[in-house]
């Protein structure tokens, strides 16, 4: 729901199908934070609701350009990048994702 929710409010996407392919620990050493990461296919555009004081640019990359850009180290978010290598590993048959309708 949180993953509707915010990809709706700061992109203005819908999507007709989600995923969740895992949880990311960033700091594991000093933090017990989790970071999920969902994937949303069947994109439809609608209007953004950004919280106040957020500003966000929207990028639309497809998955060569994300990786080509990631390769020349112009991506340094961990959760682009992981995301990346899930998209990857799942296109391959390697790792597995359940797709479903939103809630």
């Amino acid at each position: 729901t949180c993953a509707q929710r915010e990809l709706a409010e700061e992109t203005g996407y819908r999507a007709r199908e989600w995923a969740r392919a895992c949880v990311i620990h960033n700091a594991p050493a000093y933090s017990d934070e989790g970071i999920e990461i969902w994937f949303a296919r069947g994109l439809e555009p609608g209007e953004r609701s950004l919280d106040v004081g957020e500003f966000l640019e929207v990028l639309t990359l497809d998955e060569a350009q994300l990786e080509a850009a990631a390769g020349r180290g112009e991506v340094t978010d961990a959760k682009t990048l992981i995301g990346l290598l899930w998209v990857q590993k799942w296109r391959s048959g390697a790792w597995p994702l359940q797709w479903k309708a939103p809630v």
